[in-house]
């Protein structure tokens, strides 16, 4: 009441009549009192404001640490993958080394029994060389005997055939 008289005297000091000013304050109170808020209204909404945003932040604390946990429990869930991975490829590279050590192994027995062929083939052709001379000898004995009997022959046949023709 006290703001409007002064307000009213403020208007009539610039020329507006005093019932003008008061018609003019009595628009601007009813614009005010609907429209406007008083202190102990901003004090009330600033206090339901703030009880309001305490709640909405405390439902987003919760909802991070929720959404928080479910992150990291998926992390777990994805590092247990990659355990598992790992152990597949380990289990892999030890299959791996144990073919490689068998290819060895392989590889080993073929150069013995390649060794062992090579000296079992020189064996057999040395054997073979000299069973080979042996019969060589042997022959050219059979045929210098047989050329022997052949020249006797023909002498005789040479001696007798002039005895019959």
């Amino acid at each position: 009441m006290m703001n409007e008289l002064k307000y009213a005297k403020i208007l009539e000091s610039t020329g507006l009549e005093p019932e003008n000013a008061e018609k003019q304050l009595k628009v601007i109170g009813g614009i005010m009192s609907d429209n406007a808020a008083t202190k102990e209204e901003f004090g009330v909404f600033k206090s339901e404001m703030k009880n309001e945003f305490g709640v909405f932040k405390s439902e987003m604390k919760n909802e991070f640490r929720s959404f928080k946990d479910e992150v990291k429990q998926e992390f777990v869930k994805i590092d247990k993958k990659f355990v598992n991975i790992d152990n597949r490829f380990a289990h892999v590279d030890m299959r791996f080394e144990s073919i490689e050590q068998r290819f060895k192994l392989v590889d080993q027995r073929f150069e013995w029994m390649n060794e062992k062929f090579e000296s079992n083939l020189r064996s057999e052709v040395k054997l073979l060389m000299s069973n080979m001379e042996k019969m060589q000898n042997a022959i050219i004995l059979k045929l210098g005997a047989l050329m022997i009997i052949l020249f006797g022959l023909a002498a005789t046949f040479d001696k007798w055939g002039k005895l019959f023709f």
